[in-house]
């Protein structure tokens, strides 16, 4: 695979970002043994889940922030743009420094892997069960403060992005509203997706075997064949390279699934 898509080095091309997602997986499942992963403990908040909350989401923004060094990304319009906006920035104020915030990942991003389309299913733990996800739904929002609601009202918003951030800087003001179980499974599984869907990461876990290909009842390692250069160039859902057309592609860890590919007969 190499051959076919260059010489590449990154944090993602070691592994290092899934080690860093595994490690809070773990943490996840540890508190699941006294919160059950279930629809009925959604807004089931805790101290533990407060902090794993954090940890998770400095994953996210730092996971984000390794994508612009990533030769990979750097060629792409939306990327572009939005790194010419900052330099126009900087040397309006010189000696000013100026850092990406979330709108600019959401615009430079959202356009290349569609991350607000992506959902996850929630593995069923014993007798649990959780809903399909989609981590970046609300994704063109993480950026704003308020919307306005069907009355006409400004409100606030709040999504998992928002009480991550509300919990980093005032850590117990609406304590028991942000630190919530769904707001960590929304949290990971926005780290789960970035890990899944950015190509550096995706080469590692289909190096590493991670990604799995079945057709019926049979399931097999994605292996480093040279089709996969086309699942490597466009890495979305749905997509149908014409050499894989009856072959769904997932991934899956002990707390979620990502479908890469789900055929459609």
């Amino acid at each position: 695979m190499d051959s076919l898509l260059g010489s590449h080095n990154c944090p993602y091309s070691k592994g290092l970002n899934w080690y860093t997602y595994q490690t809070l997986e773990k943490k996840v499942l540890e508190i699941s043994r006294i919160v059950a992963i279930d629809n009925i403990n959604k807004t089931t908040w805790s101290e533990d889940l407060a902090n794993l909350l954090i940890l998770v989401g400095s994953s996210v923004d730092s996971f984000f922030r390794d994508m612009e060094l990533c030769s990979y990304i750097q060629n792409k319009q939306s990327f572009i743009e939005i790194k010419e906006k900052i330099e126009s920035k900087k040397k309006k104020t010189p000696g000013k420094e100026f850092f990406w915030g979330i709108g600019d990942f959401y615009n430079a991003y959202n356009p290349i892997y569609d991350l607000s389309d992506h959902f996850l299913i929630v593995n069923p733990i014993s007798l649990s069960n959780y809903d399909k996800i989609k981590p970046f739904e609300n994704f063109n929002k993480f950026f704003k403060k308020k919307e306005k609601n069907q009355k006409g009202e400004e409100v606030e918003l709040s999504t998992w992005w928002h009480d991550y951030n509300g919990l980093k800087h005032s850590y117990y003001q609406d304590f028991k509203k942000r630190a919530t179980l769904e707001n960590v499974l929304e949290a990971l599984g926005s780290l789960f997706l970035l890990n899944c869907l950015h190509v550096c990461s995706q080469i590692y876990l289909i190096k590493n075997k991670y990604f799995k290909v079945s057709h019926g009842s049979y399931i097999d390692d994605l292996r480093e064949d040279p089709f996969i250069y086309e699942l490597i160039k466009s890495p979305y859902y749905g997509y149908n390279p014409p050499n894989l057309s009856a072959l769904d592609i997932f991934l899956q860890t002990n707390l979620f699934r990502f479908e890469m590919r789900k055929h459609k007969p």
